[in-house]
């Protein structure tokens, strides 16, 4: 099981396939596996992160509970221990904090928080297509 380093915090994560990056960061009271359908798919064409967030599922419980503020941590500690320079970021619930406060947002080629107004497939498919890189306009 690997495990990430983050400010004294042991973050677990998986990697599945190969090619363009994409995390996939849980909700509150889930955990890496909360994204099973999606990584058995995704993994056909791309390097499939899924973590746990710290207090969660197999990462390292904190005193008085999870701050999200702290999340951003995690997702760092993952990217480096995982040695990925380029990400897309898909958060889904309390694990969009993430990526819209993530200061690897430069690393990150298009935070998409899973949202009604913001369709996680457009993104899928936009990597996809363009090899990896964001949506230009």
């Amino acid at each position: 099981m690997p495990y990430a380093d983050a400010k004294g915090v042991k973050i677990y994560y998986e990697s599945h396939g190969s090619g363009p990056a994409i995390m996939l960061i849980h909700g509150s009271g889930g955990h890496h596996a909360a994204w099973w359908r999606q990584v058995a798919y995704l993994s056909q064409w791309f390097t499939v992160l899924t973590i746990d967030l710290r207090g969660f599922g197999n990462s390292d419980p904190v005193e008085g509970g999870p701050d999200s503020l702290d999340f951003v941590h995690d997702v760092e500690a993952v990217l480096e221990a995982a040695k990925i320079e380029r990400c897309a970021l898909l958060g889904q619930s309390i694990g969009a904090a993430a990526p819209y406060a993530s200061p690897c947002a430069g690393r990150s080629k298009s935070p998409a928080p899973s949202s009604p107004t913001h369709s996680a497939a457009s993104t899928i498919r936009t990597l996809r297509h363009d090899g990896g890189q964001p949506a230009r306009g």
